[in-house]
C-alpha cells in the first residue's frame, strides 16, 4: 500500500470514528435529558379530605332547610389537601363527593363555587370556583370546598344512601374513588348535623 493511500485510509477512519463519537455524545444527552425528566415527574400525588364547617351558614356536614328552595339539602364542606410528591406541576380534574346506596350509584353532588359576601365581595371554593387543582412540584396545597345535594332533585324511589364517596380524575384520566362516610343506617333526610370522624382522609 502506498503512502497515499495509508493516509487516506487513516483520514477515512478517523472522520469515522468522529461521526460515530458525536452520535453517541448526541444520544447519551438525549437519554439524559430523558432520564432527568423522568426523575422530574416521577413521584405521585396524595390526595386528601375532611369534613370542616360550612363557610356559607356555619354549620357542619348534616341536612338542613333550604334557603333557596322549600326543601333540604345535604351540605357537605370540607378542606382538600393535594400533595405533590414529583418535582414537576401536576393537576387533578372534577373532584366531587357521590351518594351510594350499597354498591349502587345514587347521585353527584354539587360543587359549590362560592358565595356572595356582599354586593361587590364574593369568596369563591375550590380552585378560584373550578374543583380541578394544580400544585406545583414538591408543594402541598389545601383548598376549602362545599359540596351539596338537594332532596327535591332525587326521584322519590332513589333518595335512600348510606355512603359516600369522594372522587377525581388523575392525569391520565384514570378515577380515584374512596369513602369518605359510610353507616350501616340510610341518610333519612332528617334535619341536623350528621356524625363524622374528626381527620384527615386518603382518597387513593
Amino acid at each position: 500500500m502506498s503512502e497515499p493511500e495509508l493516509q487516506y485510509k487513516i483520514a477515512i477512519i478517523s472522520a469515522s470514528a468522529a461521526i460515530i463519537g458525536a452520535v453517541i455524545g448526541a444520544l447519551s444527552s438525549l437519554l439524559s435529558a430523558w432520564v432527568a425528566r423522568k426523575s422530574a415527574e416521577s413521584g405521585k400525588i396524595d390526595v386528601y379530605c375532611r369534613f370542616v364547617f360550612t363557610k356559607s351558614f356555619k354549620e357542619g356536614f348534616g341536612i338542613y332547610n333550604s334557603s333557596e328552595t322549600s326543601g333540604k339539602v345535604l351540605i357537605v364542606p370540607m378542606w382538600i389537601e393535594v400533595a405533590n410528591k414529583s418535582m414537576s406541576t401536576k393537576y387533578i380534574r372534577d373532584f366531587n363527593v357521590i351518594a351510594y346506596n350499597q354498591k349502587k350509584k345514587v347521585a353527584e353532588f354539587l360543587q359549590i363555587q362560592g358565595i356572595n359576601i356582599g354586593k361587590e365581595t364574593e369568596q369563591e371554593f375550590g380552585n378560584h370556583q373550578s374543583y380541578s387543582f394544580v400544585v406545583e412540584g414538591k408543594t402541598i396545597q389545601r383548598f376549602y370546598a362545599e359540596f351539596i345535594l338537594h332532596e327535591s332533585e332525587l326521584q322519590e324511589t332513589n333518595k335512600v344512601f348510606n355512603t359516600l364517596k369522594a372522587r377525581y380524575y388523575e392525569e391520565n384520566g384514570r378515577k380515584k374513588e374512596s369513602v369518605i362516610y359510610s353507616s350501616p343506617e340510610p341518610i333519612n333526610w332528617e334535619n341536623g348535623a350528621i356524625p363524622y370522624k374528626k381527620e384527615w382522609i386518603s382518597i387513593k
